[in-house]
């Protein structure tokens, strides 16, 4: 398990040459969208998913602690070898050590994330570290810094990534994520850019519209450009009753007055608010319509532990049947386990190829 993903966009420059062709609509318009206009929200869906984030966010009243991951792996046989290890460890009450391992006949250490919070149990820091190839002492790599709205625990006035430089032995900024908020205390809009060695390659500004019951139904999405916010596109959401969003549609600007579809997500909830069904499509111009990407149900079983599946699709126009992925979580909050599977086309069957187990103290 990765404790950070955060570095998601490349090839910026080639991006932005591409411009001609995304005022024209053509297909270098989904590649500018999923480069440029994600990254705000890529960025803020890799903190929700880093392994030290939900551990930190763990809502149990039971005061259970992640003791280790160990994730199995299948190499064409029915075998599974324990490839990759993750062990955290409490030193005091507001730091968390997670540290990866390689199996290589023996377990090797591969990085070390320091998680410390503040007073709220909000966290304040990860620091990552990574063996130095030729002594081994630990070296560091990156570093977040998170400064929080409010006690909340979920908004951030802002979010500072730093890479180690290692020729100038000092901290560089990678990434800064900047939000803004009325009077009312609402999040209305942010501004994220991204660097390399040092300079300012890429800034994204969102700006919210929310409706009368405070939900975000209009994204408009600006390009920073010779000093000057451009519009890139925008994103339409539906909410339900409970402030679920049920739909969103992600269009990229063609011109001023015009927009190309580029993206589209729709989803179910139960009674409870819970998420059910979620379905992600892409637009196919060539086709003119919208093709499959991905679909994440969720459910629960006989025990009440609450169990979800992704299956994913990475050619267009295919059905999901080239990965599967399901997770489990025991009653109590915590997860159990999860499998990774992928469709045998000649067995017409699916294969389990690794499992990651969860393990806990008290």
């Amino acid at each position: 398990m990765k404790a950070l993903c955060f570095f998601i966009l490349t090839l910026f420059f080639t991006c932005l040459q591409a411009d001609a062709n995304a005022q024209t609509g053509q297909p270098a318009t989904e590649r500018i969208w999923k480069d440029l206009t994600r990254l705000p929200q890529n960025l803020r869906d890799d903190l929700k998913k880093s392994s030290w984030w939900k551990n930190a966010a763990s809502g149990s009243s039971v005061p259970v602690r992640l003791d280790s991951t160990v994730k199995f792996t299948s190499f064409n046989s029915s075998k599974f070898f324990p490839l990759n290890k993750t062990t955290f460890e409490y030193p005091s009450a507001k730091v968390t050590i997670e540290s990866e391992f390689v199996n290589y006949g023996q377990w090797v250490l591969e990085k070390r994330t320091h998680i410390t919070s503040n007073a709220q149990n909000q966290v304040v820091e990860v620091l990552v570290e990574e063996p130095d190839p030729v002594g081994g002492t630990m070296q560091p790599l990156d570093k977040l810094n998170l400064y929080w709205h409010d006690a909340s625990g979920s908004r951030c006035d802002s979010v500072l990534s730093s890479h180690w430089d290692d020729q100038l032995q000092q901290w560089t900024p990678a990434y800064r994520l900047s939000s803004f908020f009325d009077a009312q205390g609402r999040e209305v809009a942010t501004e994220t850019y991204r660097y390399e060695y040092g300079a300012q390659v890429i800034g994204i500004r969102e700006e919210y519209q929310p409706d009368a019951a405070g939900d975000n139904t209009l994204t408009k999405q600006f390009l920073a450009k010779d000093g000057k916010w451009i519009l890139l596109g925008k994103v339409e959401s539906k909410f339900d009753k409970q402030h679920n969003e049920t739909a969103r549609q992600e269009d990229v600007a063609v011109d001023a007055n015009q927009f190309a579809s580029v993206r589209k997500l729709r989803r179910t909830f139960d009674t409870h608010g819970k998420l059910t069904l979620e379905e992600r499509f892409k637009w196919n111009g060539p086709s003119n319509e919208w093709s499959p990407l991905k679909s994440i149900s969720k459910g629960a079983d006989g025990k009440n532990n609450s169990e979800w599946v992704v299956t994913e699709s990475y050619k267009p126009n295919t059905s999901f049947k080239n990965k599967l992925e399901t997770f489990r979580r025991k009653n109590d909050g915590n997860t159990d386990h999860e499998l990774l599977s992928t469709y045998m086309d000649d067995l017409k069957k699916w294969k389990v190829v690794s499992e990651i187990r969860y393990y806990y103290s008290k």
